[in-house]
């Protein structure tokens, strides 16, 4: 505004003189050429800095799942009668060993069995290798069941699953199941194998047995 203020002064006193007015004049064009040029010039470079200018905008693109990474599925433990006899005869002897198959570390475990005992007595129960200390053993025959507790208060590695064996023996010829008590409730506990990691009773799965006596 200042350069185009003076111009026009300066014009306005060179136009009663012709050929002054003609090369102010000239000089001024080729002024004000130069002037856009270079302002022409300057706003390329505006854009050129604004081409590079990188604009960072919210991610809403993700390879992580918006509930977070899948957990992996919870290894469980299992209880299971074992006996290399299904049938014995009256007066005759099973053994029935008592196995806890499980991927964590253990803390303890109670196994609680049920079974008929007008069919089948208990002669005998052995505390397994798997755990250290066994400080309940119980035979109930008035409840129908037989209760075994292990504990590992070391928290010692197993290299058993053999928790405990129990010797029947027939009484009358029929058959009997022996079975976990694996329901849990607050009127009634059940089997459990509790986990050092989490604390938790992590058994699930069990497996029974059927006795026949002859």
């Amino acid at each position: 505004m200042i350069w185009t203020l003076y111009l026009d002064r300066r014009l306005l006193i060179m136009m009663t003189r012709t050929r002054k007015f003609i090369v102010v004049g000239g000089l001024a064009l080729v002024v004000n050429l130069a002037l856009v040029g270079y302002l022409y010039k300057g706003s390329n470079k505006e854009d050129e800095v604004l081409k590079n200018v990188k604009i960072i905008r919210p991610n809403t693109r993700s390879n992580i799942p918006p509930t977070g990474p899948n957990r992996p599925t919870k290894r469980l433990a299992t209880f299971t009668l074992e006996s290399d006899l299904t049938s014995t005869t009256i007066g005759g002897t099973v053994t029935v060993r008592i196995k806890l198959n499980s991927p964590e570390l253990l803390l303890g475990a109670d196994a609680i069995i049920t079974y008929d005992p007008a069919i089948l007595g208990v002669k005998k129960i052995k505390s397994g290798d798997m755990f250290p200390n066994y400080p309940r053993i119980l035979s109930e025959p008035t409840k129908s069941r037989i209760v075994v507790t292990g504990v590992n208060i070391d928290q010692s590695e197993q290299n058993s699953d053999l928790f405990a064996v129990v010797e029947f023996v027939g009484l009358k010829a029929e058959s009997s199941s022996i079975s976990f008590v694996h329901e849990i409730s607050d009127e009634k506990s059940g089997s459990t194998a509790i986990s050092v990691a989490s604390g938790e009773n992590i058994l699930t799965n069990v497996e029974d047995l059927l006795i026949l006596v002859q």
